[in-house]
């Protein structure tokens, strides 16, 4: 009390006011604390620049014989020019080789077409020849009247069923051969439809047989017709071996079309190709005494006359991840140039994915149209994404708790 007693009014005064103004700053510093909202980021740890016309390097795909260069460093190249012929024995012979073996194939499949059309010519004249033999009806038993009859109607059901299933297999080769289905399961299918069509064959001769037996019993031409019948069922027997063996055929001709599809594009390797216009920045040295190089080998590098159009695939933490979104901006910092004189690259999220390791990573287009930096794919940068609004206390216990 002796304190105050001995202060005079004016300081009075002042330590009141100076303790109203305290008061008032920290109030209105508590109020902003908790209400005031600030722009969170994401920290870039590292990241690179590329350009969708960036320098396009050409390797060895193989183990390769250098032919033939026909450019050379700082020349001018246009798309579609070639710029270097390559050699690969074992390439080259295999696909000489398939397209040898799909020739002959494709001979043995024409001479199998010839024959089947021969042997169904061969049937139609067998049946037609039948049909013409006069046989005369006699009497026959009972007991075998009814067996033609249960017979001609176990045949007809058959031979509804048997062309629902030929339609069906027609159906599945086209799917198998469009690669819609797997040859196991297709070979599966045919094996179904063939021992259909087997015991179609098999009931016929049965009810021929039958049916030949009552039409022609005492008949002296019995013997004959009965001739033309097994002939009919041994042409028609060929006949479908025929058609499985045509058919494993055109499989083998179509896996060997696929095996020489693969094979050609093999071989086009073995010619570079520029795939823009450009100058030829690297070349590869080739020596007199030694024209092999290793797979993976730097042979061409072609440069286009100015890149554009920059994108940026940059790194972020995991636990930042869920809170970055397409359309964010980001600031970042190029290695190349000092910060402090050339600022921030603007850009903008695209992408957000995920590397062969499962490691996160954003691609941002870069929307900074400033001539200040002359950008070039490689280029190292880091930076940071700007985030969504959240509240100063927010902000504050983020970088205060987050995790390193």
């Amino acid at each position: 009390m002796d304190f105050y007693a001995n202060k005079t009014p004016d300081s009075m005064q002042f330590i009141k006011g100076l303790f109203i103004i305290i008061m008032t700053t920290l109030l209105i510093g508590a109020t902003l604390f908790f209400t005031l909202s600030i722009r969170e980021t994401a920290t870039i740890s590292n990241g690179q620049l590329f350009s969708e016309n960036a320098p396009k390097q050409y390797l060895a795909p193989f183990e390769v014989e250098i032919r033939g260069v026909y450019t050379q460093e700082g020349r001018q190249v246009s798309l579609g020019d070639t710029l270097m012929v390559l050699y690969n024995d074992a390439v080259v012979s295999e696909y000489d080789n398939l397209e040898k073996e799909l020739v002959l194939k494709k001979k043995n499949n024409t001479l199998l077409r010839q024959q089947l059309d021969n042997l169904k010519a061969r049937v139609k004249i067998q049946q037609k020849e039948l049909s013409f033999v006069n046989t005369d009806a006699g009497s026959q038993k009972r007991s075998l009247k009814l067996e033609i009859k249960a017979l001609a109607k176990q045949l007809n059901s058959l031979r509804k069923q048997l062309v629902n299933s030929e339609i069906r297999y027609n159906k599945d080769r086209q799917l198998f051969n469009r690669g819609a289905i797997s040859e196991q399961e297709f070979n599966r299918k045919e094996k179904a439809w063939f021992s259909e069509k087997n015991n179609f064959t098999q009931l016929e001769s049965q009810f021929l047989q039958k049916k030949n037996t009552l039409d022609n019993l005492g008949n002296t031409k019995s013997s004959s017709i009965e001739r033309k019948n097994l002939d009919i069922i041994s042409s028609q027997s060929q006949q479908l071996d025929l058609e499985k063996t045509l058919a494993q055929e055109e499989a083998g001709i179509l896996q060997l079309n696929q095996r020489l599809v693969s094979a050609k594009k093999e071989v086009d390797k073995l010619i570079i190709i520029s795939e823009m216009d450009g100058f030829v920045s690297s070349v590869y040295n080739q020596k007199k005494d030694f024209n092999y190089v290793t797979k993976g080998q730097n042979l061409v590098v072609v440069s286009p006359e100015e890149e554009t159009d920059f994108l940026a695939k940059l790194s972020i933490k995991e636990t930042e991840m869920k809170d970055v979104e397409i359309g964010q901006k980001a600031r970042l910092k190029v290695d190349a140039y000092n910060y402090y004189e050339f600022g921030v690259l603007e850009g903008e999220i695209i992408q957000i994915n995920k590397d062969e390791n499962n490691m996160f990573y954003v691609i941002a287009e870069i929307t900074d149209d400033s001539e200040k930096f002359n950008l070039k794919s490689g280029y190292k940068v880091n930076g940071e994404i700007v985030l969504d609004k959240v509240k100063l206390y927010k902000f504050a216990f983020n970088r205060i708790f987050r995790k390193t």
